[in-house]
């Protein structure tokens, strides 16, 4: 990844013209809501990567990043809309520029313009991960299963395997539909072998038995054993065509018979029930085009998806940023997603009325093929004309392409009309009046038939096999590849929450510091669980508050990078991602990121100033790295206010003789930083209902509890027989004595400028003595090399030591024995 060291941002987004020196180092920017601040998060991620996510997603309409990134005062003119980042590539320190327009979004200007150089920024412009916003961040955490899988597997750039899984999963579907269909037309032409055999029920034992019997009229040898290439007619003389095709009248009973079941059954509740729920789905549908449309849609977009690259949309040519362009897609799939599941509802309750019309429909052939033999032949053109509508009807229902012929092809299938009924009784009247044959007539026909339909049986058997073999195997490649996918996920899952829930514990050491996660990934989705309180694991949206929600969103997202990007991870946005979490856990948290991510320079926006002190406190962040917006206009852009040190903004008041702006500043901070002292320190301060300390109730029991510090640190020093360590920590507890001496003779003129009406006539030689007093007292407290004020260690419990943030400073509270 890159370290950023200066960001120039003009005519852009709410900004006019903003430079930003960080120099390598974290920056926070904080001002109320609507200063600018997330310009600069949109700038960052446009100079990176030509898109910005605020203006591309989910319910965003006709915004664009050409059409809106500019300014809105210079939005025809995007060749001014310009961001340019100063930066470094961490693993080698090679320093490079990367300057781009709205207007050439996709050719930015690089130096140098080296493969090194652009590997990195395309890696970062395909994957914008680094920039988060709490809209992102708590969709991690109360997302449903699908989506949080969805988005981390994104992130962890896992989603083309994601797509290769709903490709076998679309393959196994589709050979299953294939392997049903086989598997109906088998069952029909079982029916009619049944049917033409004269037996209840279709067995090799059933089966030789009824053909020797009549192979033992024609004086033929009895076949012992029925083979996949067995003639039942074996043995008989050629027989002329004619006489090949001749009645048999019990075949042709047995086939009436069926017939008549057949269309029975449109009666019974089952037949009725399926068709009369389809019916009641697709009413609904025939009113509008869209549904069907929708359907033909997704066909296109998912082929559309497979063939997106840097060229803009594989359809119709539009220039499109190929990030923006996928997730424009993949919101059109989602939101069709209800759908494709209604359609595979209405063709679960179609798939038995298809078979039962399949079966109906052979049925009727054979009665017509039979009275085709009769003489004088019987027509039956009513029964025809219905099978072409039976025919007609199981097509349009299996295609699926249009609902008004559905819901007729069912109305039809439904009901066979009387007169094609009476049709078929005629010709089974015909049939019985048809004398009996010989034994050895009746016997050769009866032979020459179920040969012919045990050769069809035998093709639908073959098919069939070939179909669910087929299936069989696409779903064990789909099952086995979602069981390797689910594996392989899961024992990525399983590095991340173990880190996902060291970060937190750590973060909420003072109540959660046995917190555990469970992160399982089942199919499509990923299951997130977190332990509350030792009372079991729950969702993590049931029993934790919105602050702890935001604390594990964060803390699963950093996972989630370390993981990603292990020692790579350099840099990272925070977009005002911890608005709800309470102060004890910000203090916490800074001292985390500090801690655990010391190689990461992070970009914070905030409108929370106490959040701001937080990080500048505990060394986070620099003071002269806060740079604070006050306001915003449409005309000049955020209004910054950079501090680049409280001591300087004072010192500035003092030099202008503004006495009174400067003890109020001065008093306002100093009650500030004594409130982190206390809280570092441990420090017993009276309490208050509301919360509202004065400077007198907090800088006394700060500097107490700094001085018993120190002087049992330097006891304890004593003690391990550190005489060097002792002395030191004892010349540092006289010359703090002495500096809280001098602060208490100067404080009397602070109170007087913030409390007094009449203000006291001090000018600033009278003033710069306050401050350089209370400057002194304060850098005691804090290490010169991290900036971070002191700190108890751990912050609940028996004390162990006296520490800084980066362990300059670490002095030992624990005696011997």
């Amino acid at each position: 990844m890159i370290i950023i060291d200066r960001l120039i941002i003009k005519k852009f987004r709410g900004i006019i013209d903003l430079d930003i020196e960080l120099n390598g180092e974290n920056l926070a920017i904080c001002g109320p809501n609507g200063t600018g601040k997330s310009g600069v998060v949109d700038a960052i991620e446009f100079v990176l990567s030509g898109d910005i996510s605020r203006l591309s997603g989910k319910g965003r309409g006709n915004v664009s990043v050409k059409s809106h990134a500019p300014h809105v005062d210079y939005r025809d003119d995007p060749a001014s809309a310009i961001v340019e980042l100063h930066g470094r590539i961490a693993s080698s320190g090679t320093a490079f520029k990367i300057r781009r327009s709205v207007d050439q979004v996709k050719e930015p200007e690089i130096e140098p313009n080296n493969s090194e150089v652009n590997s990195v920024l395309v890696e970062l412009g395909l994957h914008k991960s680094v920039t988060l916003s709490r809209r992102e961040l708590i969709e991690y955490i109360l997302s449903t299963p699908g989506d949080r899988a969805a988005e981390i597997q994104a992130l962890l750039q896992l989603d083309k395997l994601v797509d290769l899984r709903k490709n076998f999963q679309k393959i196994s579907n589709a050979k299953k539909r294939g392997a049903k269909l086989a598997s109906d037309n088998k069952v029909v032409a079982s029916r009619n072998l049944t049917n033409a055999l004269a037996i209840p029920k279709l067995n090799s034992k059933s089966i030789l038995s009824a053909v020797n019997e009549r192979r033992k009229v024609l004086g033929l040898p009895a076949i012992e054993e029925l083979t996949a290439k067995t003639s039942v007619k074996d043995g008989l003389s050629v027989v002329a065509s004619g006489e090949a095709k001749a009645l048999s009248k019990s075949v042709a009973t047995e086939d009436l018979k069926s017939f008549f079941e057949n269309s029975a059954h449109l009666n019974q509740p089952e037949f009725k029930d399926n068709a009369s729920a389809a019916l009641e789905l697709l009413e609904p549908l025939a009113k509008s085009t869209d549904f069907l449309t929708s359907l033909d849609r997704q066909d296109l977009l998912q082929s559309a998806r497979k063939l997106v690259g840097d060229d803009g949309c594989p359809v119709c040519e539009t220039e499109w940023e190929k990030t923006a362009l996928l997730e424009k897609i993949d919101e059109k799939l989602e939101s069709l997603s209800a759908q494709v599941a209604l359609k595979d509802k209405i063709e679960a309750l179609l798939a038995p009325t298809i078979t039962s019309a399949q079966l109906l429909l052979d049925s009727a052939s054979n009665v017509r093929m039979h009275a085709a033999k009769l003489k004088p032949i019987q027509k039956c053109s009513i029964l025809n004309e219905h099978e072409k509508l039976i025919e007609s009807s199981i097509d349009h229902l299996r295609a699926f392409n249009s609902i008004q012929p559905m819901i007729d092809a069912l109305n039809a299938i439904s009901v066979i009309p009387e007169t094609a009924l009476d049709e078929a009784k005629l010709v089974s009247t015909e049939i019985a009046k048809l004398p009996d044959t010989s034994k050895k007539d009746a016997a050769r026909d009866y032979l020459v038939a179920v040969d012919e339909r045990l050769d069809a049986f035998r093709e639908q058997s073959r098919a069939e096999k070939s179909a669910q073999l087929d299936a069989d195997v696409a779903k064990r490649v789909f099952e086995t590849y979602e069981q390797a996918h689910e594996d392989g996920l899961n024992e990525v899952y399983k590095l991340i929450q173990d880190t996902f829930a060291s970060l937190y514990r750590q973060m909420n050491s003072d109540d959660e510091g046995a917190f555990e996660a469970s992160m399982v990934a089942s199919g499509a989705q990923l299951g997130l669980d977190v332990d509350f309180y030792g009372r079991g694991k729950f969702p993590p949206g049931a029993y934790h508050s919105e602050g702890h929600q935001d604390g594990m969103g964060l803390c699963l997202y950093l996972a989630l990078m370390s993981h990603l990007h292990q020692d790579g991870f350099t840099f990272c946005v925070l977009d005002d991602v911890l608005m709800s979490v309470d102060g004890a856990h910000r203090l916490t948290l800074c001292n985390l990121l500090v801690e655990r991510f010391p190689k990461t320079q992070f970009v914070f926006t905030t409108h929370d100033d106490v959040w701001l002190k937080k990080m500048q406190t505990t060394g986070l962040v620099k003071t002269k790295n806060c740079v604070h917006f006050r306001n915003w206009t449409v005309e000049d852009g955020p209004a910054e206010w950079r501090t680049l040190d409280p001591w300087a903004e004072i010192k500035q008041s003092v030099d202008n003789n503004d006495i009174e702006a400067a003890a109020s500043s001065l008093r306002r901070y100093l009650e500030f930083l004594s409130r982190e002292i206390c809280h570092n320190l441990r420090a017993q301060v009276v309490y208050r209902g509301d919360n509202q300390h004065a400077l007198g109730d907090l800088l006394p029991r700060a500097t107490s509890r700094f001085s018993e510090l120190l002087k049992e640190a330097a006891a304890t020093a004593k003690k391990w027989e550190n005489d060097e360590e002792a002395e030191g920590l004892n010349q540092k507890l006289n010359d703090f004595k002495t500096a809280v001496h001098k602060s208490n003779i100067e404080q009397w003129s602070l109170n007087a400028k913030v409390h007094y009406n009449e203000w006291a006539n001090l000018d600033k030689n009278d003033f710069l003595p306050v401050v350089s007093a209370f400057e002194e007292l304060v850098a005691f407290l804090r290490c010169d090399k991290c900036k971070a004020i002191l700190y108890l260690n751990p912050s609940f419990g028996p004390k162990e030591a006296l520490r800084c943030v980066c362990a300059q400073n670490n002095f030992n509270l624990k005696k011997k024995g």
